[in-house]
């Protein structure tokens, strides 16, 4: 019963007040995940990486550049290359409509875009619950897995990624 003097009420409410709480389990370290789709698989990147996602329009093709260079875009007034990581996955590439998403990344003044068939939303993941290898993906893709989840979402390392090496066009034309 509380006590019927009011000073005693608020007294007893400061004093529980004062008690440190007790402290929460947590569940475990995550991060939030940009989902989207190439192909029939279902591929994550974090966000910290992610600077905006836009609609492919006016994609300029770039002689002499590798396979997974797609081209260049305009983005007010920044000019960004496009990058298929269906090619260098080992994925069919399927084709490249007006509308398919570009993905943005950027890392200390690397910036580009990343090819996507559709943007599915932002996912929260716990890193504990990763697989850390996936066996279908090898070569220079499996450089930049960071886990699965079971539901089969691949998580991009996103700092691999943007600073790769294999991405990288240094090549001149004679």
């Amino acid at each position: 019963m509380p006590p019927s003097d009011p000073q005693e009420t608020l007294r007893l409410r400061a004093q529980a007040l004062r008690q440190k709480p007790a402290p929460v389990e947590q569940e475990g370290e995550s991060l939030q995940a940009l989902t989207f789709r190439l192909a029939d698989e279902l591929y994550g990147l974090e966000t910290v990486h992610v600077r905006e996602v836009v609609p492919l329009r006016s994609l300029v093709p770039v002689p002499c550049t590798p396979p997974f260079v797609l081209g260049l875009i305009n983005l007010r007034g920044q000019i960004l290359s496009v990058v298929d990581l269906r090619r260098i996955f080992g994925i069919p590439a399927g084709t490249i409509e007006g509308n398919n998403p570009v993905i943005v990344v950027q890392r200390e003044g690397i910036e580009f875009g990343l090819l996507a068939e559709s943007v599915l939303g932002i996912r929260s993941l716990r890193l504990e619950t990763l697989q850390a290898d996936l066996p279908t993906l090898g070569g220079v893709g499996a450089e930049f897995l960071r886990g699965v989840t079971a539901e089969g979402l691949i998580l991009l390392d996103g700092l691999k990624l943007i600073g790769s090496a294999h991405l990288l066009v240094q090549e001149e034309v004679l």
